[in-house]
C-alpha cells in the first residue's frame, strides 16, 4: 500500500476491470530505488513502453470534500520534479451505500513508466502520495503513436472504423471515448513530441486512416481484420509492424512520408491475409517487401521506394492488375508470370538505372505475356534498348501498346 501525507487511504478500492490487479510500492522500496537509480537494480526491470497508472487513491477522507483538481507529478532519479499530467477530475467516485471508491477503467489515464505522485487539491486543501513507481499496462489491448508538433501547432487526423468502445488518450491532458466509427480531429495547441494511445476494443477496429498528420512512429499496432489502412502524409521515420492485426485486405495505402525518412520496413499479419486491390507505398525506404502472403490485384505503386531492390509477389490467386508503377526504385525487370492476363495495363518502370540488357528483357518479358493495349514507360535514366529487343518491340506496338524508352 502507497501512503498519503497526513491522510487515510480507503479501505477498499474497486475497480471495474475483470483482471486487473493493484501494484503499488511501499514508501521505503522507492526511496531505495530514488537512492539506486535504477529501475533494473531493485526491481528487475526497466520499462520503456507507455504504461498506465494502476489505480489513483483518493488522498481525502472524507467523501463530502469535492476535489477540484488532479495531477500526475512525475520525477528523475534525483527526485527533481520533471512533468505535471493534469488528470481528469471524475477519474474517482465516491458510492456512498456502498463506502467505496469507485475507479472506471474507461477514466485511468496512461502514464509513461516512472515514478510519480499524485496532487490533489480540493478548494481548502492540497494532498500529495508519497512516490510511487508506474508498471506496466494491464488495461488490455492498446497502441501507441509519437505525434510530432514541433515545428507548429498543428491538427492530427484519424478516421477509424469499428463496433464497440474505444478510447484515445492524445497525451496532453485530454481523452476521448468513442463508441462507433468517426472521424477524429485533434487540435494540439503546444510544439512539442506527444504519446498518444488508443485503447479499448481494438480487434474490432477495421479501418484505420490518417491524413496530412504528425505522426511519427505507431507501436504495437492492434486492429482486427483490417479492410483499408491509410497513412498518408505524415512523418513515419521507422518500421510499421502490423503483425498484430487480425488480418489485412482491401486497401494498403502508406505514402508520402519521405521528407521524414518513410516506413523502413514491413511485418504483415500472419492470418486472416485476403485480397490487396489496392497498393500505394510511394516515397518509403524499406529496401524490401514481402507481398507473399496476399492476393493481389487492381493497382500497385511503390514509385519513389528509392532503395528498394525486391519484391516477393505471390505467385497463384492474383487478379488482372491495371497499373503497376515500379519507378525511381532499384528493382529489376519483371516477367509479370505471376498475374493473369491484364490487357489496357499502365506500366511505369523508368528511371530504374537499367543496363541496355534489363531494358531489352523487360520488352522481351512483356511480349512474352501476350497482354495486350498496354502503356509502358521505361525511359529516365534506364540505358537504351538494343537491336535485341526489336521483335519484341514491333510486337508490342502492333498490339496496341504504346512504349516510351529511350
Amino acid at each position: 500500500m502507497c501512503y498519503c501525507d497526513n491522510t487515510r487511504l480507503p479501505t477498499r478500492l474497486n475497480l471495474k476491470y475483470k483482471s486487473m490487479s493493484l501494484k503499488c510500492y511501499k514508501n521505503d522500496k522507492v526511496q531505495d530505488f530514488l537512492k539506486q537509480g535504477s529501475a533494473s537494480i531493485l526491481f528487475g526491470i526497466q520499462r520503456a513502453n507507455p504504461t498506465k497508472l494502476l489505480s489513483i487513491y483518493n488522498a481525502f477522507e472524507s467523501s463530502a470534500l469535492s476535489i477540484t483538481s488532479i495531477t500526475a507529478i512525475k520525477y528523475d532519479i534525483n527526485k527533481n520534479e520533471i512533468s505535471r499530467a493534469v488528470l481528469e477530475t471524475d477519474l474517482i467516485t465516491y458510492e456512498a451505500v456502498t463506502d467505496q471508491y469507485l475507479t472506471d477503467i474507461t477514466k485511468l489515464y496512461y502514464l509513461i513508466s516512472g515514478i510519480y505522485t499524485i496532487e490533489f487539491v480540493n478548494s481548502s486543501n492540497t494532498f500529495k502520495t508519497e512516490p510511487f513507481l508506474v508498471e506496466e499496462s494491464l488495461i488490455g489491448d492498446s497502441m501507441t503513436f509519437l505525434i510530432d508538433t514541433t515545428a507548429a501547432a498543428a491538427t492530427q487526423n484519424i478516421t477509424i472504423h469499428f463496433t464497440g468502445t474505444v478510447y484515445i488518450y492524445w497525451g496532453d491532458g485530454t481523452t476521448q471515448e468513442f463508441t462507433s466509427g468517426v472521424n477524429i480531429a485533434h487540435y494540439y495547441s503546444g510544439m512539442e513530441i506527444y504519446t498518444a494511445i488508443i485503447y479499448g476494443d481494438l480487434t474490432n477496429i477495421t479501418r484505420f486512416d490518417s491524413q496530412s498528420g504528425r505522426i511519427k512512429t505507431i507501436s504495437n499496432f492492434k486492429t482486427g481484420i483490417l479492410t483499408n489502412i491509410s497513412i498518408t502524409y505524415n512523418q513515419l521515420n521507422s518500421h510499421l509492424d502490423l503483425s498484430q492485426s487480425l488480418g489485412l485486405s482491401g486497401t494498403l495505402n502508406v505514402t508520402q512520408n519521405s521528407p521524414y525518412g518513410g516506413v523502413t520496413n514491413f511485418r504483415f499479419p500472419n492470418q486472416n491475409t485476403g485480397n490487396l486491390s489496392t497498393i500505394d507505398l510511394n516515397s518509403n525506404t524499406f529496401s524490401n517487401l514481402d507481398l507473399s502472403m496476399f492476393t493481389l490485384s487492381g493497382s500497385i505503386n511503390l514509385r519513389g521506394c528509392s532503395n528498394l531492390i525486391s519484391v516477393i509477389y505471390p505467385t497463384s490467386g492474383n487478379g488482372i492488375i491495371t497499373n503497376f508503377y515500379t519507378y525511381l526504385t532499384k528493382l529489376s525487370p519483371y516477367d509479370f508470370t505471376d498475374f493473369p492476363t491484364s490487357n489496357s495495363i499502365d506500366i511505369d518502370m523508368k528511371d530504374c538505372n537499367w543496363t541496355a540488357t534489363e531494358t531489352d528483357n523487360q520488352l522481351i518479358y512483356l511480349n512474352t505475356t501476350g497482354w495486350i493495349n498496354g502503356t509502358l514507360d521505361i525511359s529516365g535514366n534506364n540505358a537504351s534498348r538494343t537491336a535485341a529487343s526489336n521483335t519484341a518491340y514491333n510486337a508490342l506496338v502492333a498490339n496496341g501498346w504504346s512504349i516510351t524508352v529511350n
